[in-house]
């Protein structure tokens, strides 16, 4: 019998024996921040396949940051790995704000999780099953959320539980950081606004 490659993902999902006793916790600084479009609020709590860590409903998972320039990044993501720059519209859409969601997490990218089954892989693997079942795992410990190491600001990101959906009844940022401004932080370029009306544009007759 030979060894597993090394370019095969070897994270399974928790095993039904497993016992998250001691399991290495953190809790975040306050306050941790988001990037959110500015036409919805900050806590929202999603529940599909698309993130991570998201819970199942009715439970859902709220994705936060430790500094505001992570939370760009976060949210930007690949858009600016490359390229560092983004569009007007996209930049103008966005804000950041700062929240309070202290809390105990469960800390994936813990040098001491890997005595309970987990390798980094947990924190970067794709598709989502295996990342999403040892949530649910972690959401049944009692922690209040999960942290690991972000995937585009590579600092620690932060994974809230919490009811599925929206939340309205936690306190929200009166003063967000616009996205222009959180832009200019992580150096993105944003570029011009275009013209929006036919006045603007300077017509060229042949000649």
């Amino acid at each position: 019998m030979t060894d597993s490659r090394r370019d095969e993902v070897a994270q399974e999902p928790p095993s039904p024996e497993l016992d998250l006793t001691g399991f290495p916790a953190a809790t975040p600084k306050v306050p941790v921040f988001r990037a959110h479009l500015i036409d919805r609020g900050p806590w929202f709590f999603a529940s599909d396949d698309g993130g991570r860590f998201n819970l199942s409903p009715p439970r859902g998972t709220c994705y936060l940051a430790d500094t505001p320039a992570a939370a760009v990044r976060e949210r930007l993501g690949q858009r600016i790995v490359v390229r560092h720059e983004v569009s007007f519209e996209a930049a103008a859409e966005m804000q950041v704000s700062a929240l309070d969601a202290g809390g105990r997490y469960a800390h994936v990218s813990s040098a001491e999780a890997a005595g309970f089954e987990v390798t980094g892989e947990l924190a970067a693997m794709t598709p989502y099953e295996v990342p999403r079942a040892w949530a649910t795992e972690f959401d049944a410990a009692a922690f209040d959320g999960v942290a690991f190491a972000g995937r585009f600001s590579l600092t620690t990101a932060w994974g809230l539980f919490g009811a599925a959906g929206p939340d309205d009844s936690r306190p929200i940022d009166a003063t967000p950081l616009s996205g222009v401004e959180a832009c200019a932080l992580i150096g993105v370029t944003v570029l011009p606004k275009p013209p929006t009306t036919f006045a603007a544009l300077r017509i060229v007759e042949p000649g």
